[in-house]
């Protein structure tokens, strides 16, 4: 029978939202992953300086993807549980355990949002700036939020119920086809806001397709270069701000 009850769960739940609050160089997110870890240690640990113990080994260095961190919180709360009532794995295995999983599921929501969603659901929320206005930054923000949060609430409902079973599992096979298939969705949505920006009154004349087509080079570039992001865009638009004045 689970030491835990649906609500606990919840409130773990809810606290895994706030994992990367106290990211920092040294130990990552092992902060946050303790912060997910108190409520099951005031419920199911008696003890004061069991409980002591038991945080100060979930302090060590945990890094992994945040949205990916919840299937390792619930898998962990699982074989936590199992240790208590059981005696049928140790500290040092339930460790190891999760050590595997932050590293395997870091490499799959590193690929799966960073560098495929958050690009395509921009790209979709340009489109839709681009004829509904501020409807394009609430769409960007609920087309890359669903999914995130989905994966994060499924994910600890899955590592909960698997347990140690998950690191063998198959359950990774789902993200696998979806970052198969991403890239050509995304290739997609950009030639659909190429088409859009080409068939509108955004490019009228040949120069701004030139200058488009350079921006779009020069992001290329920067990319490649690992440089961020925000701070891409942020260089595009000064360096197209102070351009605009020449080039009228």
């Amino acid at each position: 029978m689970s030491a835990l009850t649906v609500v606990d769960r919840l409130k773990i739940l809810c606290r895994s939202f706030y994992i990367q609050a106290t990211w920092n160089y040294e130990r990552m997110l092992s902060l946050g992953y303790c912060f997910c870890m108190i409520p099951f240690a005031k419920k199911c640990i008696k003890t004061n300086e069991e409980q002591a113990h038991f945080l100060t080994r979930n302090l060590q260095f945990f890094n992994t993807h945040p949205y990916m961190a919840n299937r390792i919180i619930g898998a962990a709360l699982k074989m936590e549980e199992q240790a208590i009532q059981s005696k049928n794995l140790t500290d040092t295995q339930i460790d190891r355990i999760k050590k595997r999983l932050s590293e395997s599921l870091a490499a799959v929501g590193d690929e799966m949002f960073w560098a495929q969603l958050k690009p395509i659901c921009a790209i979709l929320g340009i489109l839709l700036s681009l004829y509904f206005g501020l409807v394009g930054l609430v769409g960007f923000l609920v087309i890359y939020n669903v999914p995130h949060l989905l994966v994060r609430i499924r994910g600890f409902s899955v590592g909960y119920r698997e347990g140690s079973d998950l690191i063998k599992s198959s359950s990774l096979k789902g993200y696998k086809l979806l970052l198969k298939h991403l890239p050509k969705f995304g290739g997609f949505i950009l030639g659909l806001l190429l088409i859009f920006l080409l068939d509108s009154d955004y490019i009228k004349k040949f120069s701004h397709f030139v200058a488009f087509g350079v921006g779009m080079i020069a992001m290329y570039f920067m990319i490649r270069r690992k440089v961020p992001v925000p701070l891409a865009l942020i260089a595009l638009v000064v360096v197209g701000a102070i351009l605009s004045q020449f080039f009228q």
